[in-house]
């Protein structure tokens, strides 16, 4: 009967406590006994483990500055040596990122002899602070985990994946040289790498739990009290373990680094999970991606498909994966060189030539694996589209034209519950495009704008007539947005969209040629506001005329199709 053998260090309880539920569950779907070995003291570290021919083994460790804990590095190097071991990779991070530690960890192990067959980055609370993923793995974390846990354990016990199993893809370096320097509030390097925690002797208890935590073995007892002389890695155990916290770390530095990651990444980051190549036969990894927003539950939510394979799966399969995800539009993304992609958009009902939040979603997805930065080309049924990945993604549109102008415009506005057209409008209504034709449709104020009730079926007819993708509402007001809209295109299955890359960029044209914005204006649309998922849309008219189009996106979920 197998084994599945957990190795962990884990200073705080919060990596045990992850690779207790993975491996428990995969140990019951597998009905094999479970082993548990720390190597979090010293002590544990002296000697190394012994694996049997059938052993699982489970990895974990925390992230320390973006990789394996300096400190034990050299012992998991030694220690995860194997001969064809099934083995899965797991680190925990504290909301900030888990940089190059999952990758660097999988290497360990494919060269230590392991076979490693998946891997995952898990969610803590951060062991500096008592608010940067508090409350993490939450109920969405673990039921994910157990969804990895489910599939990695059938898929060892299938015979023909066991034999085809191929090489684990994670994001980061293998080999990666620099940790991650930490910083301050004013982003200057933080110097706290000899800093060392204190205890108060007015609230000390003089229990010793502290001298029998520390993974160094540097706190030593003095005169009943504790005494910090070797080695801290900043773990935090005797701070998290002492029961009056009577322990703290007050160097300067150190709670400066402390209140910048706390502002800087309070954001709530995804636990992200990865199974070895052959495991995408008959299965495929979709990423829930909100475009537009730097929040999740924010902007306009995408599916995201990125293949491993040259082709794309069946039209049928990625329509029908679609309408089961059932975002305004799911974007399958195939690469065919370094820095060059090609996109597919399916709505629930059919697939659409282009969509740019999407193409956001997509981009900024690529971005967080590694796989894309600066310029990057993206090829889709408009034709090829310039992309730049940086802080934002902003995509080149199509060549923006003006299709049509519509003068009988009273069944327009009646669609939108208005009885006329707005009497005192200079601006027209215009069907516009920059790769997807969207109407063009001015309003009044924003008052006016957020409260409109369309009529979804003769909106429908009407943009299928004139054979358009959307009514696109817009209104000024007096603050620091280029214009207020909406979106709706139930045509397409959709109702009403919190974030249209394209159609904001045909307003931007539109906007431009109507001398509302100047020939080289920088603009930023406010959407999804009365959808309660509001979006904040970058447009730019570019020096030849052409609109570009971004903003941020954030993964909000990851999933396996079977």
């Amino acid at each position: 009967m197998a084994k599945l053998k957990v190795y962990y260090f884990s200073p705080t309880g919060g990596t045990l406590q992850v690779a207790r539920h993975l491996a428990n569950r995969m140990g019951e779907v597998l009905h094999a006994e479970v082993e548990y070995h720390s190597y979090t003291l010293l002590k544990e570290r002296e000697m190394l483990p012994v694996f049997d021919a059938d052993d699982i083994i489970l990895w974990a460790t925390p992230v320390y500055a973006g990789r394996i804990p300096n400190k034990t590095l050299d012992y998991v190097r030694r220690a995860v040596s194997a001969n064809g071991n099934f083995s899965v990779a797991l680190v925990t991070f504290g909301n900030r990122a888990y940089d190059n530690a999952l990758a660097e960890l999988v290497c360990l192990m494919e060269e230590g002899g392991m076979q490693p067959v998946g891997a995952a980055a898990m969610v803590t609370r951060h062991a500096f602070s008592d608010t940067l993923g508090a409350g993490r793995p939450n109920e969405e974390d673990l039921a994910a985990l157990d969804h990895f846990a489910e599939l990695l354990a059938k898929k060892m016990e299938n015979r023909e994946w066991r034999e085809g199993n191929g090489k684990l893809a994670v994001p980061g370096e293998s080999h990666p040289e620099k940790y991650y320097t930490p910083l301050k509030s004013n982003s200057a390097p933080a110097g706290f790498l000899k800093a060392k925690p204190s205890c108060n002797p007015d609230r000390c208890s003089r229990c010793g739990k502290c001298l029998e935590v520390c993974p160094m073995g540097s706190i030593l007892p003095a005169n009943g009290m504790p005494a910090f002389d070797g080695i801290c890695i900043k773990c935090q155990a005797c701070r998290f373990i002492c029961p009056t916290g009577a322990i703290a770390f007050t160097d300067p530095e150190y709670l400066s680094h402390v209140a910048m990651i706390e502002r800087t990444f309070a954001a709530p980051k995804q636990s992200e999970f990865f199974v070895s190549a052959s495991d995408n036969k008959g299965c495929m990894k979709y990423y829930i991606v909100d475009a537009f927003t730097d929040k999740p539950f924010g902007g306009n939510p995408a599916g995201v498909v990125v293949l491993d394979s040259d082709s794309f799966p069946d039209e049928g399969l990625m329509q029908r994966i679609a309408a089961e995800l059932h975002f305004s539009e799911t974007a399958f993304v195939r690469r065919d060189s370094e820095g060059e992609f090609t996109l597919r958009y399916f709505t629930p009902r059919a697939e659409v030539d282009l969509c740019g939040h999407a193409t956001i979603a997509s981009f900024s997805l690529l971005h967080r694996k590694g796989l894309v930065a600066g310029q990057c080309l993206c090829h889709t049924k408009v034709g090829d589209l310039q992309v730049h990945v940086g802080e934002k993604v902003m995509m080149q549109t199509a060549a923006p034209q003006i299709v049509a102008t519509i003068t009988e415009t009273e069944e327009i506005y009646q669609a939108l519950g208005m009885r006329e057209p707005p009497s005192d409008s200079p601006l027209p209504v215009q069907v516009v495009s920059t790769g997807l034709p969207d109407i063009m449709i001015p309003i009044p104020d924003v008052e006016t704008l957020n409260g409109i009730h369309p009529d979804m079926g003769a909106i429908s007819a009407i943009t299928k007539r004139l054979n358009a993708v959307s009514f696109h509402l817009f209104a000024f007001a007096d603050d620091a947005f280029t214009a207020h809209v909406r979106d709706f295109a139930p045509l397409y299955g959709i109702p009403e969209e919190a974030a249209t890359g394209t159609a904001n960029a045909s307003l931007t044209y539109y906007l431009q040629q109507c001398g509302c914005i100047g020939a080289d204006a920088e603009c930023s649309v406010l959407q999804g506001e009365a959808m309660g998922r509001p979006s904040v849309v970058a447009t730019r008219i570019l020096p030849d005329g052409n609109i570009s189009v971004g903003g941020t996106a954030t993964v909000v979920a990851t999933g396996m199709l079977e």
